[in-house]
């Protein structure tokens, strides 16, 4: 049978633990130093397969390099994979790397990013997933 001083650390090390856990989960853009940040979108198009719109997403997705705070873009097709742990289905990758929190809150309102997103982007995409990640030099 455990002692009370043992239930006691026990409980101890779980809630350490599960505070641990839940705190790396997300960034707090307003409080975590500058660190550069990843913007990666994966884009499913309305016409999977259609070179012309594949080249548009890419074309437009470089303007986007005007942007204050935008480090670099890249951008290109999903590689077919037989691996189990690839998800390929997706059919261009954007990448934009940016300065700062800071920077990324700024890029997500730009009239620059706002107009490719509604004139070039939005015509010819299904659906789109992004994720948000800082960079560690």
């Amino acid at each position: 049978m455990k002692s009370l001083l043992q239930k006691k650390l026990s409980m101890i090390t779980i809630m350490v633990l599960c505070s641990g856990i839940n705190a790396g989960c997300t960034i707090d853009l307003t409080t975590r130093a500058e660190k550069p940040l990843a913007h990666l979108v994966l884009v499913w198009m309305k016409e999977p397969g259609n070179a012309a719109h594949r080249a548009q997403l890419v074309s437009a997705s470089k303007r986007l390099e005007a942007i204050d705070g935008v480090i670099r873009v890249k951008a290109g097709q999903s590689i077919a994979s037989d691996r189990p742990v690839v998800d390929d289905s997706f059919d261009i990758g954007l990448y934009v790397e940016l300065e700062s929190p800071q920077a990324l809150r700024a890029y997500a309102t730009d009239p620059l990013h706002l107009a490719i997103l509604k004139n070039d982007i939005a015509p010819v995409t299904e659906r789109y997933i992004v994720y948000d990640f800082e960079i560690d030099r």
